[in-house]
């Protein structure tokens, strides 16, 4: 089961220090050549006092992090160890699976009349679908780290399990089958309904990162009172802002259209799960995709030009500093 790589996170981590470092050269005294001594002086206490609070605030929110995190290291060690049974579990079906198709193949000639064979096929089809069920029961878990709100956990859990509950009964069904016949007929009426519960996983898997995803813009979004603080700080120096704040629009529209594609693509996915036919339910999970691409595509365009205007903007100031110090000297 593929997973979509989710690099909305490393993006925000990547960009919020290149973002940092770029008004920290201005914090440390990289000042315009226009700027006189007792300017440079008053200018100086102002960024100090800002940087302090901002240090305060940081040290803060840090200090929270570290109370929760022996609660949330406690949790994810008893998840580790579901974890670690879960792979077991996976790994057991899988060798089972692959182990009892090869008999049978091996052994099918003598056709299911064979008690042989017969166990050997009903053998296998059974462990494919104990692996499916593991690979559900793996997802339950990630879902449950991801920290999701109450109601977003408890809906992706609510997939998860309907999923599995008809997984499970198809296992029954197929392992009471006791005739050549019977087997014959669950087999092929489970192979039909497979190719729409497998849709179903993969637009469930798919859910599941496109919330994290979700997560990741609104902290971005939470996260725009910085840049704004930053700007405010530099409008009080007397700095020409208007190109920064309209890359920082361009970026707030931009994480706007991303959450709203997210937002679509949710939707595709829930249409997706809800479907009755695997055609449906196929159209709607491959609208789910596009529509997740086209958000990450725009995040990452949207974060990528407000870094390189901050970047920009360092590389100036820092050559007006060079030129100042120059000068004096």
């Amino acid at each position: 089961m593929k997973w979509y790589v989710v690099f909305g996170v490393v993006l925000l981590l990547a960009i919020t220090p290149a973002l940092t470092a770029a008004f920290e050269e201005r914090e440390r005294g990289h000042s315009p050549v226009m700027m006189g001594n007792e300017s440079m002086n008053n200018t100086s206490m102002m960024m100090y006092a800002h940087g302090k609070e901002f240090a305060e605030k940081r040290k803060e929110l840090q200090e929270r992090w570290k109370e929760r995190l022996e609660e949330i290291k406690e949790y994810r060690e008893r998840i580790k160890e579901r974890n670690e049974h879960i792979r077991e579990m996976k790994e057991r079906y899988k060798e089972k699976y692959m182990e009892e198709r090869e008999k049978y193949e091996q052994l099918k000639h003598r056709g299911l009349d064979d008690p042989e064979v017969f166990n050997y096929a009903r053998g296998f089809v059974v462990n494919g679908i104990g692996f499916a069920i593991a690979h559900l029961d793996s997802l339950e878990n990630r879902v449950i780290a991801m920290n999701l709100s109450d109601d977003r956990t408890a809906e992706i859990l609510g997939d998860i399990d309907a999923l599995k509950v008809t997984l499970e009964e198809w296992k029954a069904v197929i392992n009471n089958s006791t005739t050549p016949e019977e087997l014959r007929e669950n087999v092929k009426e489970f192979r039909e309904e497979w190719q729409l519960i497998r849709i179903k996983i993969n637009a469930v898997t798919s859910k599941v990162v496109a919330l994290k995803f979700e997560e990741v813009i609104e902290k971005a979004e939470n996260r725009t009172w910085m840049i704004e603080d930053k700007i405010a700080a530099l409008k009080e120096l007397g700095v020409d802002t208007s190109e920064i704040e309209e890359a920082y629009h361009e970026y707030l529209s931009g994480l706007a259209e991303a959450k709203g594609k997210i937002t679509e693509a949710l939707q595709h996915f829930e249409n997706a799960i809800n479907a009755n036919t695997y055609s449906v339910a196929k159209e709607e999970y491959e609208e789910g995709k596009d529509a997740y691409h086209e958000a990450i595509d725009k995040f990452k365009d949207t974060m990528d030009e407000l870094r390189d205007v901050f970047k920009e903007y360092a590389e100036r100031m820092r050559y007006l500093s060079e030129n100042s110090t120059a000068s004096e000297s």
